[in-house]
């Protein structure tokens, strides 16, 4: 199905009102707009069975359908923990939780929240902030 732009002019506080509605229960404009143009076009093709009363109740179902995700949270998956001036960055399972960066003591790591280790010659730090790039 190949969806198209359709522009209307209505009333501003018209569509406020209904953008702030939709928006509220998590909906998209286009979505409402399209299952109220097909209520609209079903409702006109049938003749009320008493023509004195022509108001019709119609109840148009349809299905809600979203192929693009949006504005999902992605978990981070860390694409480095390590980094070694030969390999450059790569993720170390045997420590998940740390970063670890192995650099000389000159390097300065303190300005990155970073920790000297003397026995083994690196910096470190504990992973706590997930989605931070190091």
């Amino acid at each position: 199905m190949v969806r198209t732009v359709f522009g209307v002019r209505i009333e501003d506080s018209l569509k406020k009102e209904f953008t702030a509605a939709v928006r509220k229960k998590g909906l998209s404009t286009c979505y409402v707009v399209e299952a109220l143009l097909r209520g609209w076009l079903e409702g006109t093709k049938i003749s009320p069975a008493n023509p004195v009363n022509k108001s019709l109740t119609i109840a148009v179902s349809t299905p809600r359908v979203v192929k693009r995700v949006r504005r999902r949270l992605k978990e981070y998956v860390p694409e480095g923990n390590h980094y070694d001036p030969i390999r450059g960055w790569y993720f170390d399972s045997s420590h998940p939780e740390t970063c670890i960066v192995e650099q000389p003591r000159e390097w300065k790591g303190e300005d990155k929240g970073m920790i000297w280790n003397d026995s083994r010659g690196v910096w470190w730090k504990f992973i706590e902030e997930k989605g931070k790039e190091w």
